[in-house]
């Protein structure tokens, strides 16, 4: 207790001493650790009048002016800015302006100073620091053991006072606190750091797991290399979607579920990819889909292919796309004019010029494997496709094609009907049958442009009957965009003029989307579309879809009026 008490009085006399002195501000334009090179230096300068060169403790410094406000010295270090760099402001004593030091000895040494300039210079011996009060009798206070440094003593005719380590730590640089400040935030830093990564880790820990467990699952469905003398390659996949639906239409409500497809398909290749084939099966309806060979490769720095078999026919941006890799749960109101796969010789050709692609495909088809075993009349036909592509830059380019499609019909029957882009209309309000047709035209013209996040796609559709009774025309078109709020984007294929499969980073992918269809039956009557959906990429694989459509049929002998439709779907595709 009794060494507490003196401990106390030590330190009240010391803040006591401290406070008598008087201070300013002043600007120190440089500050270096006391060596001959140095001191040298600091002899062959030359600094303006109102600075003065002062050895503190084992520091050289130069510092001018002494004022009672920060503002002044503030003013005064903006003046020296263009000569000296970062002069800062700091607190001083005064009377270090009241007398210059005369440095002669070489480090370490104590500076005795009379008004008279004289000096002594004396050793330092290291002992406890004693702190002698400013009256004639020195009185004693408690000592207290420092490590070795420099004191600078005054004496003056009727007063001594002692420069303690306290006052010599007031006037460290402050570069030297501003850095260990630094260091101090940098290892707060990577502390915070390090505990965010164990959460995430801890966090993470199970979901990985299944990732990694589903990743292998995926590795063994496909090859990475070629195998064998033929370097061959497979793959197996599958799509599976189901789909939820609640539909409010003209005089009943309800809703329905239902699986929307279930497909599996192999594909395969030799000779490094040149020669191809696919087979595609769908288990829910027991329908062929995909079932072709195929060969590729480029002659004249162009590009081509050519596939035989039970195939998709090139017109149409919106029909050519696969469902996996399209943005709406159904196709546009345009999907009432399209045709499905078709028997036939598909080719090819695609030429890059610089940042610009020309695609074309040409093919030649008759009714389907499915129509065949149907025993469906059989229809011969032909079309063509040319996209015109160019590319600003990554994700930012645009797409303008053109199609024409010629279709055979030998006077039969054709019927062309359309719900409100759902498979879950139990009634199709807009529909019309033409007799005896013997050719079916179709024209269609496309535009996709895209700029990173951002997708816009527009088609329209001019569809020609020339029956028996005469000449029949109707027309569709649509308009959507499209917008990603994180983790993907779009990803048109140039040289393939088609869309294809989004890749989603860690963390998933939102995307917002939006359309408007129109379709014209003539006399059957008209329909508008307003779709509004929103898409979850979960994963590469995992997608999760909402729609919401407004659907307006009028000039129909059923039913003018508004009908509303919400539906779901989880899709799985690999």
């Amino acid at each position: 207790m009794r060494l507490i008490i003196i401990l106390l009085l030590f330190t009240l006399e010391l803040l006591q001493a401290i406070q008598t002195k008087e201070t300013c501000y002043t600007v120190q334009l440089i500050s270096k650790l006391y060596t001959e090179e140095s001191r040298a230096e600091f002899k062959g300068q030359s600094y303006p009048q109102a600075c003065e060169k002062m050895h503190i403790g084992s520091m050289f410094t130069v510092r001018c002016g002494c004022y009672g406000t920060k503002n002044e010295a503030i003013k005064l270090s903006k003046a020296f800015e263009k000569d000296y760099a970062k002069p800062i402001v700091t607190r001083t004593y005064k009377y270090r302006f009241s007398k210059k030091v005369i440095n002669t000895n070489d480090l370490p040494y104590v500076e005795i100073l009379t008004p008279k300039l004289s000096k002594v210079v004396a050793p330092i011996v290291v002992a406890p620091a004693v702190l002698i009060p400013t009256t004639v009798i020195p009185k004693v206070v408690a000592p207290k053991v420092v490590t070795p440094k420099i004191a600078v003593v005054e004496v003056e005719t009727e007063k001594v006072e002692v420069i303690t380590p306290i006052e010599l730590l007031d006037d460290v640089p402050l570069v030297n606190k501003i850095e260990k400040k630094k260091k101090k935030t940098k290892k707060k830093k990577v502390k915070k750091a390090k505990k965010q990564k164990i959460k995430l880790v801890s966090k993470t820990k199970n979901r990985k797991k299944i990732y990694t467990e589903y990743g292998k699952y995926l590795r063994v469905l496909k090859s990475t290399r070629g195998y064998g003398k033929y370097d061959y390659i497979y793959k197996f996949g599958a799509q599976f979607q189901y789909d939820v639906g609640y539909v409010d239409e003209a005089y009943k409500n309800y809703s329905k579920y239902e699986t929307r497809k279930f497909r599996l398909y192999h594909k395969g290749s030799f000779f490094n990819k040149k020669l191809f084939y696919e087979l595609e099966y769908s288990l829910l309806n027991k329908e062929y889909k995909d079932i072709y060979i195929g060969y590729k490769n480029s002659v004249y720095e162009t590009d081509y292919r050519v596939k035989v078999g039970n195939i998709k026919q090139p017109f149409s941006l919106e029909q050519y796309t696969s469902s996996k890799y399209s943005s709406f749960m159904e196709n546009s109101l345009n999907d009432a004019f399209y045709i499905n796969r078709k028997l036939g010789v598909e080719l090819y050709m695609s030429k890059k010029m610089k940042r610009e692609y020309l695609t074309a495909y040409v093919s030649v088809f008759r009714n389907s494997i499915q129509e065949r075993i149907e025993a469906e009349e059989d229809h011969t036909g032909a079309v063509a496709r040319v996209v015109y592509a160019h590319k600003f830059q990554k994700n930012h380019l645009v797409s303008i094609g053109a199609s024409y499609m010629h279709e055979k019909f030998n006077e039969e029957n054709i019927k062309f009907k359309q719900g409100s882009e759902s498979k879950f209309n139990e009634e199709k309000y807009i529909s019309d049958k033409v007799k005896d047709v013997d050719v079916v035209n179709r024209k269609n013209i496309e535009l996709y442009y895209q700029y990173l996040e951002y997708a816009l796609q527009a088609e329209a559709l001019e569809v020609e009957l020339d029956a028996r009774k005469g000449l029949y025309v109707y027309n569709s078109y649509y308009l959507q965009g499209s917008y990603f709020l994180f983790g993907a984007f779009k990803k048109y294929k140039l040289q393939d003029a088609t869309l294809s499969k989004i890749k989603i980073y860690k963390g998933g992918a939102l995307e917002l989307v939006t359309r408007y269809s129109y379709l014209n039956l003539e006399d059957s009557g008209t329909q508008k579309d307003y779709n509004f959906g929103f898409n979850w990429y979960l994963n590469n694989e995992v997608r999760f879809m909402l729609n919401y459509i407004i659907s307006k049929p009028t000039k129909t002998e059923n039913y003018d009026g508004l009908l509303q439709l919400v539906q779901a779907r989880v899709q799985i595709a690999f």
